[in-house]
């Protein structure tokens, strides 16, 4: 794990600071970035994804703060809104993209991944459209993978306590984000400042590993992607990022909270209970392992697709030349630990525990991980 400190960002949270300074600081990163080799001979292309639910009123404040020069596209997905969200975003010159009913956030996101992908991201940072964020800090987070310091960066809203309860947040969500914090970092060996966080970047490389179309489609989706980038091995930092609580931001109520939290600790759960082969999730299995990726068609129905975007033509898997993440499918993944397993001993093939599954080894497996050098939960 990589932590990240920019103690100049913190000068954005208080009021009356003068933000040329802090733009100052930011500009100092850029020498460094004309350093990174283009191996295919092309400039490297950033997209933002907004994941949105009635945000007419902020969409166009969140879209103005983000640094000039530092992502090529942005593109919305309206999920359902009442409001006139997908009008004001085209309005905008945002790329949109229209559910044709809420199918939930993380069922959001995974909308936005995909096209991003699809549209030759190779760094997405998502902004939630409801300027709860602050969209400067985009520039830097996505710097930060194209250094090659991180695949993962979080914007973390707690820099210290006083900030983050005199920005707005509730004492109640405060203390839970902090032991739902601490007890994730001890768990998955890492020391992030704010799990919970909303404002996230990943490369490309990240998206096409990770089988994030197995999570939820509710909030715990942010858990599970982030345990699941944990165990493929993936490097998480952070960096501080002002927030802001006012009537327009959203923010899920208490109960949905309690819910999200056990949720959580379920994901855990089940991240341990996969590495030690008690039971095998195919939400640890490389994306590139299983059936390829494709829009889901849900009871939620089609999405629709906005101009400018249009959606390419499907290539059958192992003919003709299919997106860059196209592979071989039909490999069985091999168990974490032990000899690798054929078709037949791997029963379904679905991720789940076949006949070949033989619960005995898990006592090995469990004294050999925690004997390894390598014990810094990354697969083998």
């Amino acid at each position: 794990m990589t932590s990240i400190t920019t103690d100049s960002l913190s000068a954005a949270q208080a009021p009356g600071v003068n933000t040329a300074s802090v733009d100052e600081q930011l500009r100092r990163f850029e020498p460094l970035l004309h350093t990174i080799p283009q191996a295919d001979g092309r400039r490297k292309r950033t997209i933002a994804v907004m994941p949105a639910y009635n945000a007419e009123a902020t969409i166009e404040r969140t879209l103005n703060d983000i640094p000039a020069g530092h992502v090529d596209e942005v593109i919305l997905v309206d999920d359902g809104s009442s409001d006139r969200t997908a009008e004001v975003a085209r309005s905008l010159g945002i790329t949109v993209i229209e559910r044709e009913r809420n199918g939930g956030y993380g069922a959001n996101q995974k909308t936005c991944y995909q096209h991003a992908l699809e549209r030759d991201a190779d760094f997405v940072v998502m902004l939630h459209p409801d300027f709860q964020y602050d969209s400067r800090v985009a520039g830097i987070a996505v710097d930060f993978l194209k250094l090659g310091i991180c695949d993962v960066v979080l914007g973390s809203r707690i820099r210290t306590r006083r900030e983050a309860l005199d920005g707005g947040m509730p004492a109640w969500k405060y203390l839970a984000n902090r032991i739902l914090t601490t007890v994730e970092n001890v768990a998955l060996g890492q020391n992030l400042g704010d799990f919970h966080s909303g404002f996230r970047a990943y490369s490309r490389k990240v998206l096409e590993t990770i089988p994030f179309l197995q999570n939820s489609d509710d909030f715990v989706f942010d858990s599970q992607f982030l345990a699941q980038a944990v165990h493929f091995g993936f490097r998480i930092g952070d960096v501080p990022v002002p927030v802001r609580y006012f009537e327009e931001a959203s923010s899920i109520p208490f109960r949905r909270c309690v819910t999200y939290g056990c949720g959580t600790l379920g994901v855990l759960a089940e991240f341990y209970a996969h590495r030690l082969q008690l039971v095998g999730s195919p939400r640890f299995h490389k994306a590139s392992d299983e059936e390829p990726t494709s829009f889901p068609n849900s009871s939620l129905g089609t999405p629709l697709y906005e101009t400018p975007f249009r959606v390419p033509a499907a290539t059958p898997t192992g003919t003709g030349e299919g997106s860059r993440s196209s592979a071989s499918r039909t490999r069985v993944p091999k168990p974490e630990f032990g000899n690798e397993v054929t078709h037949e001993e791997a029963g379904d093939n679905n991720g789940t525990a076949g006949p070949g599954f033989r619960p005995g080894t898990a006592i090995d497996a469990a004294l050999r991980w925690l004997q390894s050098e390598e014990a810094g939960l990354r697969p083998r």
